[in-house]
């Protein structure tokens, strides 16, 4: 939403009748007015979505509050000021006036605000207990994360017995308002406070609501945040400060005159920019930064625009109505009311109506269902019949021969106009690489089986495996295998002096073939490639080119030890870098090593830390003896909770969730769309970290329940995994001198 160019042209444009007609005119009654006149009192709960619009109605009878004896008053209130939220050092001042005239009285009373919340405490002595409040400073623009300023917000009320008050973007509109209302038309400050309130609620397309705009916050959860966090986020939209400021000043000063917003051209603009809101993303990035709950305002946005078109409020569901703004760029579309919000009708819709005395009506009954119309296939989807796509088409053609993609027949592979199709349920879907035979991957998987990782030993930053004084003992990898493990990895920092690591790693890899291991090495914490990647051109260039040497140069080192007991890893968790450069690294690797190890089983890693969810945005080649890689420590909050890569706060068990059931069904889900397996199935997957830290008081009974979820949903889908870690290693670590209090358990030895 841009608005530079609106707001100069709304300056000079003439006030006249609304092109949409005549302001909407509620369908179901205005509110009981007395509950609108109630002044003070916290957020109303919120309306549901599907309950039917309430509208205000400013001309209706007030009963009348008269204003109080104006003296000298003592305040003490804390609030929050919000275009978005205020930064800290924004100025806060309050200042006394005189109900009937607003003239000022006494001094004013200040504070700064304390958080980038936009938080302020203030306390100190007025001339009078109506007031003016300001607020000045810079402000965070949620939907463009970026922050702005100086703008200034006002506010006025009356403070007698508040211990609150809060400042933003419907008070500043309100405060102009009740100064006209007061001083030109005689009314009452409180009285015009009530009035105020209701017309810019209308004018703005807003449910009614009887909570005082001063006792609204952007993040409560309540009808009237919605309504604050609609205006908000439609006034302030991808402006600039100085856009906003200018913006927010003539719509204010619109209003202010007689309560309506007039201009149809800039409404027009409005309507259009809210209609083009980003909701979600905005409702996202505000309670990042805020840390608090927000409520849902999508209904708010559409009534919003809703009000702009001329399709006023959306109260019956199934109602038809046209953008009569002949300024909208949306003019003449056809919009449908459901569940209390106005959605665009598109022309696939407007055929769907259509359709039905062919078709049939497409309920929730039929949802899914597929019918020929002279040729033309059609598919009942939320109530409208829309053209089949090509997939969607296949889907049910490969249905009617093949049977329905149900669990039976989940990961089959069926063709359709010579393109790939796999079952997962409930549609055949187009596979998105053409499968492959992954036998001798998926053999090698099963043999790696239950595994550990021997980790902060060959990874440390140093010459050997004592840099973080971690040496391995070759005598543990007898442990391991009398435990009941079928393999280990070990992670090695090649880079930092690979000649003199050779021989150690291959001791290593030597004594736990010995004891009866399959071994992953890998090449780990490999910091200048991620920086080369990062840099791009000849310097990650120049940085493969060595990537490449240094692997096939450990392919040689290693190629002797049996191909079904040693698996080659390229890379490990490559991050904050482009999925082009992870595709770069991988396959330099791959093709490195397999020019040397014809017959080694290959593993594949994705971005984000080698998060799983990654594998379909990994180009990896057409070989059958590959497997995919990725770690698993969902949530962080638990299982890193305390540390660098967690959130750094502490809740202890507190914090216990188990999303693996479903985390890692979704990831092979994923798998299987992305890498099908020409047998059924899909490209091998290895856990290949996964684990729990002993700190912030995490108890070992909740370390090991963790892991028995993940490596339960691991086995369910047929990966092999490796705990991290063994010992030593953080408070990860599984065995410290004897194994866990109920770790072997869940390991399921």
């Amino acid at each position: 939403m841009k608005y530079p160019y609106l707001v100069l042209a709304a300056m000079v444009s003439s006030f006249g009748l609304w092109a949409c007609g005549d302001d909407p005119k509620p369908s179901q009654g205005s509110d009981d007015p007395s509950s609108s006149a109630t002044i003070g009192g916290g957020d109303t709960p919120a309306e549901s979505s599907s309950s039917a619009i309430k509208v205000d109605d400013p001309n209706a009878a007030i009963t009348t509050v008269p204003n109080q004896n104006v003296a000298t008053t003592s305040i003490s209130l804390t609030g929050s000021a919000a275009v978005g939220p205020m930064k800290k050092g924004t100025t806060i001042s309050v200042t006394g006036i005189d109900p009937s005239s607003f003239a000022t009285m006494g001094t004013a009373a200040q504070a700064t605000v304390s958080t980038d919340n936009g938080d302020f405490t203030l306390s100190g002595s007025v001339g009078s207990p109506y007031v003016t409040v300001s607020a000045t400073g810079s402000y965070y623009n949620y939907i463009l994360d970026e922050s702005y300023g100086p703008v200034t917000l006002d506010a006025v009320a009356n403070v007698t017995g508040k211990t609150s008050l809060n400042v933003n973007v419907l008070t500043h509109v309100e405060a102009a308002r009740v100064k006209t209302l007061v001083t030109a038309n005689g009314m009452t400050f409180n009285d015009a406070k009530i009035k105020a309130e209701k017309e810019i609620r209308l004018a703005f397309g807003l449910p009614s609501d009887s909570t005082l705009f001063e006792d609204i916050s952007i993040t409560s959860g309540s009808q009237a945040g919605a309504n604050l966090l609609a205006v908000t986020s439609a006034l302030m939209g991808e402006l600039d400060g100085t856009s906003f400021n200018s913006f927010l000043k003539y719509i204010t000063e619109d209003i202010a005159a007689d309560g309506t917003w007039d201009d149809e051209s800039a409404k027009a603009k409005f309507g259009d920019d809210a209609f083009g809101l980003p909701v979600n993303p905005s409702v996202l990035s505000l309670k990042a930064y805020v840390g608090k709950p927000v409520s849902y305002f999508e209904r708010e946005i559409a009534g919003f625009w809703g009000v702009q078109y001329g399709l006023g409020f959306c109260v019956e569901d199934g109602v038809l109505a046209t953008c009569s703004n002949t300024k909208s760029t949306n003019s003449g579309k056809s919009f449908m009311c459901s569940e209390g919000k106005w959605s665009i009708v598109t022309e696939d819709i407007l055929n769907s109506i259509a359709l039905v005395p062919v078709l049939g009506e497409c309920t929730s009954a039929n949802e899914g269902v597929m019918k020929d119309n002279a040729g033309t296939y059609y598919t009942c989807k939320k109530k409208f019949w829309v053209k089949a796509s090509a997939d969607e088409i296949a889907n049910s053609m490969i249905a009617a021969t093949a049977g329905a993609c149900d669990d039976t027949k989940y990961s089959k592979i069926q063709t359709y106009n010579s393109k790939f199709y796999v079952c997962v349920p409930p549609v055949w879907t187009p596979a998105a690489h053409t499968p492959v035979d992954y036998s001798k991957g998926r053999a090698m998987n099963k043999k790696l089986g239950k595994g550990i990782n021997f980790g902060n030993s060959w990874d440390a930053p140093s010459s050997n495996d004592a840099g973080w004084s971690n040496p391995i003992d070759p005598s543990d990898f007898a442990k391991v295998k009398a435990a009941g493990f079928n393999s280990v990895r070990i992670p090695v920092r090649w880079y930092t002096g690979m000649d003199s690591k050779l021989s150690g790693v291959k001791s290593h890899v030597t004594a736990a073939i010995n004891a009866g291991l399959v071994v992953i090495i890998n090449y780990h914490h490999y910091e200048p490639m991620l920086q080369a990647a990062k840099s791009g051109g000849s310097t990650f260039t120049s940085k493969l080119s060595e990537f490449s040497g240094e692997w096939k140069k450990i392919a040689q080192n290693f190629d002797s030890f049996a191909d079904d007991m040693l698996v080659f890893e390229v890379f490990n968790e490559p991050h904050d870098i482009s999925a082009d450069a992870v595709d770069k690294i991988m396959n330099t690797g791959y093709e490195a090593i397999r020019s040397v190890s014809k017959g080694k089983t290959i593993m594949f890693e994705g971005n984000d830390y080698a998060k799983f969810s990654q594998v379909a945005k990994v180009s990896m080649p057409a070989d059958g003896n590959i497997i995919f890689t990725g770690h698993y420590y969902e949530p962080y909050t638990f299982s890193h909770q305390g540390s660098h890569s967690g959130d750094g706060s502490c809740s202890g068990d507190a914090a216990y969730a188990s999303k693996a059931t479903a985390d890692l069904k979704e990831y092979t889900d994923k798998a299987t769309i992305a890498y099908p397996d020409l047998n059924g199935g899909h490209i091998p997957l290895n856990m290949g970290e996964f684990g729990v830290a002993k700190v912030c008081g995490v108890s070992d009974t909740k370390r090991a329940q963790w892991t028995k979820n993940a490596r339960q949903a691991a086995e369910a889908n047929g990966m092999s995994w490796h705990y991290w870690c063994f010992k030593n290693c953080g408070g990860f670590e599984a065995y410290n001198g004897s194994w866990m209090g109920g770790f072997l358990d869940a390991f399921g030895l």
